[in-house]
Formats: C-alpha cells, structure tokens, sequence
C-alpha cells in the first residue's frame, strides 16, 4: 500500500487521452500523455480502496481496488476502454530498490554508476559512482556492480587499475548503514566463479 503511484500511458497515436480512477467514493481524473495521479490523489485512492473492503469484509470476493476507466480520442472520435481494476494490497513492500545503470552497449563498462530509487516516491539518488575513481587513462577499472548479497548487505568489488582515496582497498563492505573497507589484494590473480554458501 506504500508504492508510488502506477502510471501508464498509450502504446500509440491518439489526439489525447483520459483516464477517470474510482474508489469508493475518491474520484481522480488524468489527462495528458501520460496517465499519472498526483501522490496526495493516489494516497487518497488506496486509503479509499482498503476502507471499501473493511466495510464488505464479509463477502471473500471483495479485494481492494481501484478501478480505472480509460476514454482515448483517435480520429476525432472518443472510445472507452473496458474498465479494469489496480488491486490494492494492506501489506507494505520495501522502500528501496537498487541497480547498476550502464549504457546498453556494455562496451564502456567504466562508465557506471550504482543508484538506489525509493519505490514510494520515485527519487532516485546514485550510491556509487564509478567514474569518480577514474584516472583518465586506458586501462579503466570495473566494480563487480552485480554482485549483491542481501537486502542489507552489499559488497562490492573493484578492480582499479591505481589505488585511490575511495579504492586504496579492493573491496567494500556495506551493512545497513556502516561501510568498511577491507584489503584483499595479494602478489597473485584471482577470479570468482561463484558466490560462496551463507554461513
């Protein structure tokens, strides 16, 4: 119940698009390119969908939910869509998600960043920037950026190819919200082929 709010937009041409959003008695309308309620008007549709259920908790088919009408004008002409239905759940999700964002190519895989993007509001912020270590020169470096253990812990690896002052060890231990670093270099190479067993 704490996801920001779902937006969707049409997957082809049309002179404009108009969705109206319905639950119990909270009525949103969206119009534009994109379909996509304010945060206060989605807060106030969920809230409305979970207090309709409470009211007919009685009757098992009674979901929350938020139903959606959808009216697009293509060719001077107004259609309405089949109404459908956003099911609302009382449980809440985890805050945050966090990735890798490269370009698609994968050829420069120095230029990379890790952000994080909070699932209930959208902002996106960047946690590790690779660039930042960089030296200008050809060897570039790269951060096992894929490399995530648990939710809570993150350790991420980088191969550098000078120490700097965020790399002058070679690996990163992220738990909760306390990073250390932790030197793993030795006179030789090594390459891990798996993530070894939880202990």
């Amino acid at each position: 119940m704490n996801i920001a709010p779902l937006t969707f937009e049409y997957d082809g041409k049309a002179d404009g698009i108009v969705a109206r959003l319905t639950a119990g008695n909270e009525e949103v309308v969206c119009g534009g390119s994109m379909i996509q309620p304010s945060m206060d008007e989605w807060h106030q549709l969920v809230q409305a969908a979970i207090n309709s259920r409470q009211q007919t908790a009685g009757e098992p088919s009674a979901l929350p939910a938020i139903q959606v009408e959808v009216y697009l004008d293509k060719y001077d002409r107004w259609t309405r869509y089949k109404p459908f239905n956003i099911y609302v759940s009382t449980d809440s999700i985890d805050p945050y998600i966090s990735y890798r964002l490269i370009p698609p190519s994968y050829v420069v895989y120095e230029d990379l960043t890790i952000n994080q993007r909070c699932l209930e509001n959208y902002d996106e912020s960047v946690v590790y920037d690779n660039m930042l270590c960089s030296d200008g020169g050809d060897k570039g470096q790269c951060i096992n950026c894929h490399n995530y253990h648990r939710p809570m812990a993150c350790p991420p690896h980088s191969r550098v190819s000078r120490p700097t002052a965020v790399f002058s060890c070679s690996h990163l231990l992220i738990m909760e919200s306390s990073i250390s670093g932790i030197t793993t270099q030795t006179s030789g190479s090594s390459i891990y082929t798996h993530r070894p067993p939880d202990h």
